[in-house]
């Protein structure tokens, strides 16, 4: 991220699994270190688990909340495929594809209209895709912090722990303090630092 005048966020997911409190940590994180920030979000039937992605656009240069076509920078994926439509229409070649490995079937699969890809054959697309795509099981990861609605925090710790962003890890932790509610924050943290060290143990064995 450096000092580049534009790094473009995207979160993908489905409803319920907590994109848009993702991307307002990501945003507080970044206003806390001085960045100007962009926040929007698109939504297919969130209700219903419907398609959810959040745009999050840091920069100096940033004048649209939405990122464009094949500029993301980052993509947190919360669900395996929706991932996967994220980084179809938004993946620049240089970009960083994180994703939870544990799908939450979409509408349009339940409905029939469509069949679930394995994973492995999901990585091998968006490795085409993107430039470093990394995977985790972040379902069991936030179970074993005892609350598994906090996926969302797993992944984003995980994505800080790739050194992606420039902005310090400490910076997340006072925005997910300023962001989440009281009685949540401690869960919440503690997801974001479990996320954060398993991408440092799967460095570590790579």
């Amino acid at each position: 991220m450096g000092e580049t005048k534009e790094f473009n966020v995207l979160v993908a997911g489905v409803g319920g699994q907590g994109n848009v409190l993702a991307a307002h940590v990501i945003a507080e994180a970044a206003m806390l270190e001085g960045f100007r920030v962009r926040v929007g979000e698109t939504f297919g039937m969130s209700q219903k688990g419907g398609a959810v992605v959040s745009h999050v656009r840091i920069g100096s240069e940033v004048f649209s909340p939405l990122v464009p076509s094949r500029m993301g920078d980052l993509i947190i994926g919360l669900e395996p495929i929706e991932t996967l439509r994220v980084a179809v229409d938004y993946s620049s070649p240089q970009c960083s594809i994180f994703f939870n490995t544990i799908p939450s079937i979409p509408v349009s699969v339940n409905v029939g209209k469509c069949p679930y890809p394995s994973v492995d054959a999901i990585v091998a697309i968006l490795k085409q895709l993107g430039k470093n795509v990394a995977a985790t099981d972040a379902l069991s990861l936030a179970k074993e912090t005892g609350q598994p609605r906090t996926l969302n925090m797993v992944m984003l710790g995980f994505s800080v722990g790739s050194n992606i962003f420039a902005i310090a890890s400490g910076t997340f932790r006072r925005a997910i303090k300023n962001v989440v509610k009281p009685k949540w924050v401690e869960s919440n943290v503690r997801a974001f630092e479990v996320g954060e060290k398993a991408f440092s143990d799967r460095s570590a064995r790579n």
